[in-house]
């Protein structure tokens, strides 16, 4: 199930635990959680690539899952989730399979700072992997 934030920010996000209170760098008018964020924000502007940031939550309320973009490259929604390490993306790839249960077509991404590296799963299939350099500072 996905469900929406009308405002991610809001006090009630904080309070539930999804959303971190510390003041975050902006991008573009959108507060972002880390500088890796904008950093791939910026890339996604780079590549002409239209992005949403933060688009929803999947699974369920309080535990859910939120990942950080949403792209739409065709018909296919794309989610992507940045990393600093490679350790930890290869955590994210277990709790981002939850996106699946409501949409099941979905391209999912996860991009490693430590690098560069890419990992993409479409329609529940297996990780495949990649590099492609990108800025982060």
């Amino acid at each position: 199930m996905a469900y929406r934030l009308a405002r991610p920010q809001s006090i009630a996000a904080v309070f539930a635990g999804l959303i971190d209170p510390a003041p975050h760098p902006e991008y573009r008018g959108v507060s972002m959680r880390s500088q890796l964020e904008v950093d791939f924000a910026r890339h996604l502007d780079d590549l002409g690539i239209p992005w949403r940031y933060e688009p929803a939550i999947f699974g369920r309320p309080g535990r859910g899952y939120l990942p950080d973009f949403e792209l739409r490259l065709g018909e296919r929604p794309c989610f992507v989730e940045v990393k600093p390490t490679i350790r930890q993306a290869e955590a994210a790839k277990r709790r981002v399979k939850v996106i699946w249960k409501t949409h099941p077509d979905a391209t999912l991404v996860i991009v490693s700072a430590e690098e560069s590296r890419y990992f993409v799963a479409e329609a529940g299939g297996p990780w495949a992997s990649w590099v492609e350099r990108w800025a982060h500072a």
